[in-house]
């Protein structure tokens, strides 16, 4: 759970140095990608939804 928009952006700037890498799938980092995206995904449905 993400709990504050500082929160939010650190999981963002790590969102982006992830997807900079050639990540192998099944990797502690891959997996840590999916766990944050999946994150702010909710985070971003509940204060910023779309109308």
């Amino acid at each position: 759970m993400i709990k504050n928009d500082e929160q939010y952006n650190e999981y963002l700037a790590r969102i982006y140095e992830l997807m900079q890498a050639d990540l192998l799938p099944d990797s502690k980092e891959y997996d840590e990608l999916n766990l944050l995206a999946n994150l702010v995904i909710d985070y971003e449905k509940i204060h910023f939804p779309l109308k």
